[in-house]
């Protein structure tokens, strides 16, 4: 499970006011546009900023019949802009967790769709500079079947890129995914999957985010889950942190520690590299009290070590933080973004700085409709620096009318700002 991932807090937060439904073509697939979605419906799941003023942003929205379709945005350093982008062929849902940039003209969104079997299957998309095309991903395949889901992309070049997810293994439960882009075709990678426990029957393994520096240096992360017998993902426990190093030519297991105590549920769910020696890794760990807290670890090149992060004063009857994203210019600037639960329980923005000695909260607003209870939900996903002084995050939060919207803050180097993310 994605720690405090806010398309799904949000979600599950106005489901009671308004239900929400969940030129490069791979073969069987055709382009159709993500038209007449419903304005300002949706949630931004990843970002990348090559400049200042060159961003792109994807997630999910709902069309004019209700279904689930890719969406796309970009900032041009003034206002952000809906772009056309294409949905399989006959695809009953399709959505884009994560983007990576190169440069303005170059770059590439993974997800997934629900095919018109009704297997959800790998989802990517390559932006050209004029439009988004979908590319040929392959799934693994259990019994027959394709499996797949991609959600987080690293690009060091444009014919360069990983990605990550998660897929049907052998035994039926979910396994780490890795694909690579090499300019003409993805191909899957063996990626490997811890053992499970002594006392499980199985182990699910996932990669939720990567940070290439290089063709030969790549780092993902995710988690892992020991599950006992005939018990699903998302069901057994406990959860564990999952890193895994691609050296160019093979993925392999690196060995990182998890928060002391009782921990039932940690998991990473974004990392963030800027050479091969300096990587940050963002996501959250659930005690046995049911309190989750933030969690960061770093990479020195050696070995992985938590940081102490601190967390914002909530709900003290269920508090619940933690990072879904984090991004990084230089061994001593790193932010990190996602959800916190306020005293009242309502969830609220959550962003940090690294200065290379600490942690520290940042003010960031929250949007200020409210639903029908007189709370307002709102979180980030993503984020994406290209400096120390200029970030972008991006998310979702709820209107006055309870209706899940996208969420667009811009860090100057001094504040936080909300900016207008257009009817989409």
């Amino acid at each position: 499970m994605r720690g405090v991932r806010v398309g799904a807090i949000v979600s599950a937060a106005v489901v009671a006011a308004t239900l929400m439904p969940a030129a490069a073509v791979g073969a069987g697939r055709s382009l159709v546009s993500s038209a007449d979605a419903l304005a300002g419906r949706g949630d931004l799941s990843g970002v990348s900023c090559v400049s200042v003023g060159a961003c792109i942003a994807v997630g999910e929205t709902k069309n004019g019949a209700g279904t689930q379709v890719t969406l796309a945005e970009r900032w041009n350093g003034r206002r952000w802009s809906v772009q056309a982008s294409p949905n399989p062929a006959g695809a009953r849902s399709a959505d884009l967790s994560g983007v990576s940039c190169v440069s303005a003209d170059a770059c590439t969104a993974v997800g997934e769709d629900e095919n018109r079997a009704g297997y959800t299957v790998t989802l990517a998309e390559r932006w050209s500079g004029r439009r988004w095309a979908i590319q040929a991903s392959p799934n693994p395949s259990q019994d027959g079947f394709p499996s797949g889901h991609l959600y987080g992309v690293s690009c060091e070049a444009m014919d360069a890129c990983i990605a990550v997810g998660d897929g049907r293994g052998a035994s039926g439960t979910l396994a780490t995914l890795a694909e690579r882009w090499e300019g003409t075709s993805w191909t899957i990678q063996a990626a490997p999957n811890p053992a499970a426990g002594a006392l499980a029957s199985h182990l699910t393994s996932q990669l939720f985010g990567a940070s290439c520096v290089s063709s030969g240096a790549c780092t993902a992360v995710g988690v892992a889950e020991n599950s006992g017998v005939g018990v699903d993902e998302g069901l057994g426990g406990p959860e564990l942190t999952l890193a895994e190093r691609w050296d160019g030519t093979s993925w392999a297991i690196q060995s990182i520690p998890d928060p002391a105590g009782d921990q039932d549920n940690v998991d990473l769910t974004g990392v963030s590299c800027v050479t091969a020696g300096a990587c940050t890794a963002v996501g959250d760990s659930t005690n046995g009290g049911g309190a989750q807290a933030t969690l960061a670890e770093r990479w020195d090149g050696t070995s992985w070590a938590i940081q102490a992060t601190p967390n914002p004063a909530g709900d003290r009857r269920s508090p619940t933080t933690g990072f879904n994203a984090v991004s990084c210019v230089s061994a001593h600037a790193c932010t990190a973004v996602g959800a916190h639960s306020d005293r009242a329980g309502t969830f609220v923005t959550l962003a940090e700085r690294w200065n290379g000695r600490r942690w520290t909260i940042q003010a960031i607003p929250n949007p200020a409709g409210a639903n029908p209870t007189g709370a307002q939900d709102s979180g980030l996903n993503a984020v994406s620096c290209a400096s120390a002084q200029a970030c972008v995050a991006v998310g979702s939060g709820s209107d006055r009318a309870g209706r899940q919207v996208t969420l667009a803050e811009r860090w100057n180097g001094r504040h936080w700002t909300i900016q207008a993310t257009p009817p989409t």
